[in-house]
């Protein structure tokens, strides 16, 4: 009788520590995913922040968010410190038709190519290589509160 309650506890206990199956989810940079979970979570790690982030919707409902192009870890636990969700977030750089980057020595700069070429905000681009973009957008926003379109 001893024996055969040693051997449930050893396998009560096995089942309480075994990590949650392993999962791999791929998205785009800016885009979300949801993932619901079976069992309520109390923590959340991300490996790299840089690459993905995650945002607790409820204690059965987390969003991964795609940053920067990459892969890294999440892991997801419960009250007790055991795994609920342990995922590879792969990160693409997603639709890139149309986009052309230019690099000028250490500046990097994106510009969206249809009919004509126009900068853009891009998570790759360096802070130089974006100022034609915030300018563009500084432009316009001035224009519609009737500044006359100057970037004032």
């Amino acid at each position: 009788m001893r024996a055969m309650i040693l051997a449930a506890t050893t396998v009560a206990l096995a089942a309480a520590t075994t990590p949650a199956q392993a999962q791999q989810l791929s998205l785009d940079v800016d885009q979300a995913q949801a993932i619901r979970l079976s069992t309520p979570i109390t923590g959340v790690v991300v490996g790299n922040a840089g690459v993905a982030d995650v945002i607790v919707h409820d204690a059965n409902l987390i969003f991964v968010l795609g940053k920067s192009v990459g892969q890294t870890q999440v892991l997801a636990v419960d009250a007790r410190g055991r795994t609920v969700f342990s995922g590879t977030i792969i990160v693409r750089a997603g639709e890139t038709q149309g986009l052309v980057t230019v690099q000028r020595g250490t500046e990097v700069s994106t510009l969206d190519c249809g009919q004509r070429c126009i900068a853009v905000a891009h998570p790759e681009a360096t802070a130089e290589g974006m100022e034609g973009a915030v300018g563009a957008v500084s432009a316009r926003n001035a224009f519609t509160r009737g500044g006359g379109g100057g970037g004032n």
